[in-house]
């Protein structure tokens, strides 16, 4: 996506490598019926050549073809954490630390939802998004995104973000973020629940 807001590019990218790589390749739904062919789904083939190499021709013909684009909801508010009496925020004191000496500050932000973008912010060459009240479209499944806190040089970052694919399906995780040629990239990630 091109644009002139870096906060919404970061954004953008995250959310595009989470959908391609975090949630169980859902967006491919509509292009997978060869890969689920060739592939059983009880084994995992997802670190070998000849898989990446399918995989890659699945996403090639999703990409040509915006007809086949899975939907994804973005939803305005966080739901579930991070924070909880589980999980406290001096837990992972060391990895806020990476991005400001005043750790407190970096867990105070991520545990604020991100309002300023909706659905109709985002382009992506892999999916639809829609907004969080239109669950009912979603066939990958509903996100929603804590604010960012950008290091001083605003080269990484951290967030929180939580995935609901199904009633008892999803996850809250935070990631840390670099940006690497243009391209934020998710670096680190830290799974705070799944069900």
């Amino acid at each position: 996506m091109e644009t002139d807001d870096k906060e919404l590019k970061l954004y953008h990218d995250v959310l595009t490598e989470l959908i391609e790589q975090h949630f169980y390749n859902s967006y491919l739904t509509q292009v997978s019926e060869e890969l689920e062919k060739k592939y059983p789904p009880i084994l995992d083939f997802s670190d070998t050549a000849e898989f990446k190499r399918d995989l890659i021709r699945a996403q090639n013909k999703l990409f040509n073809d915006t007809a086949k684009f899975g939907t994804i909801c973005y939803r305005p508010a966080l739901e579930m954490g991070p924070w909880t009496d589980y999980h406290k925020p001096s837990d992972f004191r060391s990895i806020l630390k990476t991005l400001s000496s005043s750790w407190e500050a970096v867990a105070d932000t991520i545990a604020l939802s991100q309002t300023k973008y909706t659905g109709d912010n985002f382009r992506l060459c892999t999916s639809k998004v829609v907004p969080g009240s239109r669950f009912y479209e979603c066939d990958i499944g509903v996100v929603a995104f804590s604010k960012v806190f950008l290091n001083e040089n605003k080269t990484k970052g951290v967030l929180y973000y939580e995935y609901m694919c199904g009633g008892k399906c999803g996850m809250g995780e935070i990631i840390l973020v670099e940006l690497v040629e243009e391209h934020w990239k998710i670096k680190e990630v830290h799974q705070l629940w799944i069900s």
